[in-house]
């Protein structure tokens, strides 16, 4: 675990924003906007960039983050905040809004991401996250050149997941993570969720702090999740399920992507109850994604793939 741990440290050197503790969390807003609701900032201000966080620790030790909150069964107060920044609006009028977690929160979510990615995700050929570009333009051109037969086709569908971010529910979550515990011989994957259902979610607009008059701008009890954080390991679930149906169905299949985007390769015989077998395939599809709280969009192409 420690030399894991260390590892990863090491490659985290890079400037990424984290979010001051819950004592400090007014010092990311404006004193003017502050003033209004009777606050103000802290004279000790904490840093808000992770490089720096990282350098200026003499020790960091993940896993002792990781032992405070088993010990207590849940994520301390002082790290349990989560600030919004809305950004990258490709053309939208609302943007997305990315999480930026404290020090610790960070740390140990990272953590198990790059385990996943280090010790997991390489198992999953499916999944584009951990490939390099080569490997991904080679994947698609065989997958674009899957032969038609005189018997059989190829039928493409793309497959998108609304709100897939926001949609993880602890519950759903909760098999797969007791199971990447057991493999790694530890116990703190399953207390992953809790760094959303313990945080207090506040925006980063530094002009609107909590308690600005007509402003919603900070809630608790988060039940899902959001962006920027969390994605390899939702994006392992979501392999699952379609593989789930796929293998229920006895369908040869190929899949590649990432994230809430998908692209499945079905063979199907050609026959008349064909179009029978493509709505079959489509409804369990949407059963699967339905029954764990995730809502799907499919498309469908019936063209020969070529």
């Amino acid at each position: 675990m420690n030399s894991t741990v260390n590892s990863f440290i090491v490659n985290l050197l890079n400037d990424k924003p984290i979010t001051p503790d819950w004592e400090h969390i007014y010092q990311v807003f404006a004193a003017d906007a502050l003033a209004v609701v009777g606050k103000r900032k802290s004279r000790l201000l904490q840093q808000t960039r992770l490089i720096l966080e990282i350098l200026s620790r003499e020790k960091i030790s993940i896993k002792e983050f990781y032992e405070e909150v088993e010990r207590t069964g849940k994520i301390p107060v002082l790290w349990a905040v989560i600030q919004l920044m809305a950004k990258e609006r490709e053309l939208k009028i609302d943007p997305r809004v990315f999480s930026i977690l404290t020090f610790e929160c960070r740390m140990m979510a990272s953590a198990c991401e790059r385990n996943l990615s280090r010790e997991i995700l390489g198992f999953f050929k499916q999944q584009s996250i951990t490939q390099s570009g080569a490997e991904f333009r080679q994947k698609m051109d065989s997958l674009i050149t899957l032969p038609e037969t005189p018997t059989d086709i190829w039928l493409r569908f793309h497959m998108d997941l609304e709100q897939w971010n926001y949609m993880f529910r602890a519950q759903m979550q909760a098999p797969l993570l007791r199971v990447l515990s057991d493999l790694f011989g530890v116990e703190h994957f399953v207390f992953l969720t809790r760094i959303f259902t313990d945080s207090v979610l506040v925006s980063a607009n530094k002009f609107t702090p909590s308690g600005m008059p007509n402003e919603f701008t900070i809630w608790d009890s988060h039940a899902g999740g959001n962006q920027g954080i969390l994605q390899k390991l939702w994006t392992l679930i979501t392999i699952i399920i379609i593989k789930a149906v796929m293998h229920s169905m006895d369908l040869e299949h190929e899949l590649t992507g990432s994230g809430d985007n998908q692209v499945l390769f079905v063979k199907l015989k050609k026959s008349p109850g064909l179009r029978a077998l493509i709505d079959l395939t489509k409804a369990n599809l949407k059963k699967a994604f339905i029954d764990v709280g995730l809502a799907l969009k499919l498309e469908e192409n019936g063209s020969k793939v070529s």
